[in-house]
């Protein structure tokens, strides 16, 4: 039986996926086609603090609450926790779009 896969974190520079590979080079393959990205523009750094959680790696929501990563709210800003950002309903809302609606009349 092989070694375990290694955990990588590939970018194109903006976006990042964490894949699983045993090496740097098929790293940037799996990340290439997951960001849909040229091989030259997409880079591995290892992330073994995933490792542990291969071979399916860990969920959005997860990277988003226990990693502090920050996703793409529908209204196109960047949600992250550390900035009042959530995860509700199954989508990624930044602190704008996760603040609860005023009602007519209030004072902000």
């Amino acid at each position: 039986m092989g070694e375990p896969m290694k955990a990588w974190k590939a970018s194109d520079g903006e976006w990042v996926e964490i894949v699983y590979a045993d090496t740097r080079s098929r790293a940037r393959v799996r990340g290439s086609g997951l960001l849909d990205a040229e091989y030259i523009d997409t880079t591995a750094r290892r992330a073994p603090e995933f490792d542990n959680m291969a071979p399916k790696g860990p969920s959005r929501q997860q990277l988003f609450e226990q990693f502090g990563w920050g996703f793409e709210c529908e209204c196109g800003r960047i949600a992250e926790r550390a900035s009042g950002g959530r995860y509700l309903a199954g989508r990624f809302r930044c602190d704008t779009c996760a603040a609860p609606a005023q009602p007519p009349g209030a004072e902000p």
